[in-house]
């Protein structure tokens, strides 16, 4: 992925980039999928991340390979979740 975005920042306007490596987050129906190290590119002022097309559809391919057809993932985890109303009224 190079540091080239076809248009500017959708937050701050900006036109520059910088290649960069992040986790990715895929819900869908209740169901998560974490990636880490997934190419991306940010915006060097607000430092919102895009991902190209080809990374996405290949996130989403794993993601249906996994939970549709029995693949196994690298590594499983437990996570944690909270509700916000909890949080907000806890001291």
């Amino acid at each position: 992925m190079d540091s080239t975005h076809p248009t500017p920042c959708s937050f701050c306007g900006n036109a520059e980039f910088k290649p960069v490596t992040t986790q990715y987050i895929y819900q869908r129906h209740g169901q998560l999928m974490v990636v880490d190290d997934v190419p991306a590119l940010a915006c060097t002022n607000c430092g919102e991340t895009y991902f190209d097309v080809a990374t996405l559809k290949r996130l989403e391919a794993r993601f249906v390979a996994i939970y549709e057809h029995g693949s196994t993932p690298t590594e499983q985890r437990t996570v944690p979740f909270e509700r916000w109303e909890a949080l907000r009224n806890a001291g």
